[in-house]
């Protein structure tokens, strides 16, 4: 049964996505109707080093598609999202595929599709640059890896719930609420959800140069009333916001530097967890299709929820945290919608231990 529903939906998004690329192909006239299809092929290798970790690969695709109405100030859209791991399924018996014996079917996903969501997302503009949304999101708020992993863009569901987006001339302001865990009568969990804020105050000192002031922050909180709750099930927030400031300077349009530096508080309702500290100073450039990073961080008793994992103090014996990062990617291809890049990392750890990953993004955007 649940393999009939599965294809069931395949099949209703195909059909939906064919009708409206169809629809699309008449560039006589304006149409209501649009559509939007979203493709990223990914292949990473975590090499942590002890405590932050053990290390692993996370090869995976996730595909976005939807098909929308587009009326006034409104647009109304509904589509799919898959998200799939390569190797996430049985292994094959072929050959001498089944000698190795710490393999097993019984302890082994044997769904051989993809995670699916259901994606549906009405938006208004409600005001010169203002923009309100409720249902599905992957949008991107631009927050520091030490509030948000930047791994999660390519491994979390997307987010459902309210956004609102403000864009002004000294002021971009992103809001949003990502609705995780819903309670439905006589449930014995808890609810969970994420809200965030993304404030920048961009000037611009010249035409090639631009210094943006932000402030940023994003928790995390488990609570509501429940049917039965659990030992230790009790309400808890989350906090972790960052204040800093962006400097960019173009140095001809093939080139440019950037020197970005955070000062980051966390902080939880727990009264056994201390408020933790953080200071984060990166400089970057880019040439042609390079782009190179420097990053150091020093961190005391900090913790986000959705951070990396060498910036929680979690993982440390002393609650603290340091760290050089140096960060290096390069893109093999890019035209129109399509692209190709490469990157790796490498962390230094204090006594000379050091992480590294690579990783390599395909993505496709039509």
């Amino acid at each position: 049964m649940k393999h009939r529903i599965s294809r069931l939906l395949y099949t209703l998004f195909s059909i939906s996505f064919c009708l409206t690329t169809y629809a699309q192909t008449d560039s006589t006239r304006i149409s209501p109707w649009f559509y939007s299809v979203s493709a990223t092929g990914f292949f990473r290798n975590n090499e942590y080093k002890e405590p932050f970790g053990i290390g692993y690969t996370l090869p995976g695709y996730r595909l976005s598609g939807a098909v929308g109405y587009q009326k006034d100030k409104w647009e109304v859209s509904l589509g799919g999202f898959l998200l799939g791991y390569l190797g996430a399924q049985s292994y094959p018996q072929h050959a001498y595929g089944n000698s190795f014996t710490n393999i097993s079917d019984s302890t082994r996903r044997k769904n051989a599709l993809p995670f699916f969501r259901p994606i549906f997302q009405i938006k208004t503009y409600i005001g010169k640059g203002m923009m309100v949304q409720i249902g599905s999101s992957d949008a991107d708020h631009q927050l520091p890896d030490a509030l948000y992993n930047k791994e999660l863009r390519y491994t979390a569901f997307p987010e459902q719930g309210v956004r609102f987006r403000g864009e002004w001339r000294f002021l971009l302001l992103d809001t949003w609420v990502d609705w995780q865990n819903f309670i439905f009568p006589r449930d014995n969990h808890q609810e969970l959800f994420t809200f965030g804020l993304a404030a920048s105050f961009p000037f611009h000192l010249s035409t090639t140069q631009k210094l943006t002031v932000a402030v940023k922050s994003i928790g995390t909180h488990r609570g509501g009333e429940v049917y039965n709750i659990q030992p230790g099930e009790t309400a808890q927030t989350r906090l972790a916001a960052a204040l800093g400031a962006e400097w960019h300077y173009m140095i001809h349009p093939n080139a440019s530097i950037g020197l970005s530096g955070y000062g980051l508080l966390s902080a939880s309702s727990r009264h056994s967890r201390p408020n933790g500290l953080g200071i984060d100073v990166t400089l970057q450039g880019r040439w042609k299709g390079i782009d190179a990073a420097i990053e150091g961080w020093y961190g005391s008793n900090y913790y986000a929820t959705w951070s990396g994992p060498f910036y929680n103090a979690l993982n440390t014996a002393s609650n603290k945290t340091r760290f050089v990062r140096l960060s290096l990617a390069y893109q093999l291809y890019q035209k129109e919608q399509f692209g190709l890049r490469l990157q790796g990392d490498a962390w230094l750890h204090p006594g000379g231990s050091f992480s590294h990953a690579i990783a390599l993004y395909m993505s496709a955007k039509l």
